[in-house]
Formats: C-alpha cells, structure tokens, sequence
C-alpha cells in the first residue's frame, strides 16, 4: 500500500498458517499459508513548518531570544569600542618597548661618565734619575756621572683601553754632573790629548719643553710605558769637559722606557724606568765631546 509522504510509517510481517475456510478464498499459489501484512500508521504529524514554527517557539527558544536582545548589536559598533583593544593594548607595548630599549641604553654612557682610565687628564709629578756611566754611543766622553731632580707636568692627549698617548713638560731645578777636572792638554798626531785630575761636581739646571709618553695596557694598574723628551742644560761650568772656551749651556734628548704601577683609585702612580741620555753643545764650541748615559730613574705623580 502506498502511503503519503507525511506519514510515519511503521511495518511488521508475519507469516502463520491460514486456517482451512481461508485458504479457500485465496489463490493456490501461496501454498496454505497466509501472508499478513499489518502496517501501522503512527499519527500523521503536521507539516514541516508547522514543526520548525513550533520548535522556534518553543520556552527554551524564547528564553535564548531574549538574551541575545541583551547583546549590543553586532553590525552597529561604536568607532570607540572598535579601537578600544588598541588602546587598552597601548601601554603594554610601550612597556616592552622601554624594557627591550634599556639594556641598550645602559650600554651607552655618555661621554661625560665613560670609563675613565686615570684620575685625571693632567699629571703632577716628581722624579730622580742617576746615570752611573757614560757608554760611548754617540759621544765621545767617559767616564761622566749625572743625577737629576725634576718635575713633570702632563696632559693627557689621547686615552683608550689599549694605550693613551700624554705630553709631558719637565723642569729640572737640580741637575749635577761629576766629571774629572781637566790640568791641561797636549798635541798628539792622534789629536788632543787632556791630561785629568780628580773629580769635580757642576751644578745646573735645565727644561724639557717637547716630551711625549705612551701607556700600555690601560685598564690594569701595572701599565708599561715608552717616552721621550728633548731641552736643554745650563750649567755653572762647561760640560762635560770643563775646558776654557767650551759652551754652558748644552742639549740634551732621550728614550725612555718602563712602568708606572696605579693605586686602586687611579689617582696616583709610581714610575719606574730606564733612559738612553745624550748631553752635547751641538757643534758650537771648540770642541765637542758630547756624553751618553745610562740612566735609570723613579718618580711618583698625581692625576687630577
């Protein structure tokens, strides 16, 4: 049987055998047995939009409805609230960009709290040398003795951790040279030939105008250094041979080389060292011996 499409349909097929009074009424092709076909219609429901209708309206429904009334409405937001996360997001960013930029900034040091390498750019100090000797190098006499008593100043010129480069200004109030008094002379083949006593000391004094000095190993308090300077000597009687005619005030140059030892502050420093000295009149005498020295000296100085 066909049925509508609105229906529910439920079936159920028995088979039994039929009694002798029905068989009769049926064909004999079903051999004695009766097929019952029994079909249950369920209640026909309503159609389809009849149902949705009813399910939308349900209390449930009603209830979800009126919630949602609640809620602003979607497709017409406020220009505010469409950027109030960005705003509210704002200062975190600005948070993240501070603590990214800071470690940065505290490399940085401005150029008036860089590290300093010494206590100060100028330099107060004092110092001694003595020659014990007289090589021959470059002059021609020996044997000389030279001590000296001077001051420095200095002004740091270029300073980096690796070296720093500083002038340097001496004055030396106390200069003394022992030589050997000279009693006369003699002409030989070979040239002049001065005939020596004992030995007399010759006070002067002298300046150093030209002077540089490089430091070594700047961030340790142990820096090795080299310097030169370049000046003059006056003194009382010529040197370095006390002769009549011969010149008082004379040159002098020298290398240097050794170290200077800081304190925890970098404020003060002794100065250790030894120095190749030359002394001549640079040709403007009579003669012109000239004198080396090997000198070693110590000073100590303030930074400031």
């Amino acid at each position: 049987r066909t049925l509508s499409s609105n229906a529910r349909l439920r079936s159920a097929i028995a088979f039994a055998p039929s009694s002798n009074a029905t068989s009769g009424q049926f064909s004999p092709p079903l051999r004695q047995e009766m097929l019952h076909l029994i079909l249950c219609r369920s209640k026909p429901c309503q159609n389809q939009e009849a149902r949705l209708l009813r399910l939308r309206s349900g209390p449930r429904v009603r209830r979800k409805n009126a919630w949602r009334k609640k809620l602003p409405n979607r497709d017409h937001v406020n220009p505010l609230q469409a950027i109030r996360p960005a705003i509210l997001s704002l200062p975190f960013f600005v948070l993240t960009a501070l603590l990214a930029a800071s470690p940065a900034a505290r490399c940085q040091t401005p150029p008036s709290q860089q590290e300093s390498f010494q206590g100060g750019k100028n330099e107060f100090g004092v110092w001694a040398s003595y020659a014990p000797g007289s090589p021959h190098v470059i002059g021609l006499t020996s044997p000389r003795q030279f001590a000296t008593l001077g001051f420095r100043y200095g002004r740091m010129l270029l300073d980096h951790p690796r070296w720093s480069l500083e002038y340097t200004f001496d004055v030396d109030p106390v200069e003394i040279m022992l030589q050997p008094k000279i009693l006369g002379s003699m002409s030989t083949p070979g040239g002049t030939v001065y005939i020596t006593g004992s030995r007399e000391v010759v006070y002067g004094g002298g300046v150093n105008p030209l002077g540089f000095k490089i430091n070594l190993f700047r961030r340790r308090s142990f820096q090795p250094f080299v310097a030169s300077t370049a000046g003059f000597v006056a003194s009382l009687r010529p040197i370095p041979v006390d002769i009549h005619g011969e010149e008082q005030f004379n040159f002098t140059f020298d290398f240097q080389a050794g170290f200077q030892l800081y304190n925890s502050s970098r404020k003060r420093a002794w100065m250790f060292g030894y120095k190749y000295q030359h002394i001549s009149n640079a040709d403007r005498g009579k003669i012109n011996p000239g004198v080396d020295l090997n000198t070693v000296f110590l000073g100590y100085s303030f930074f400031k």
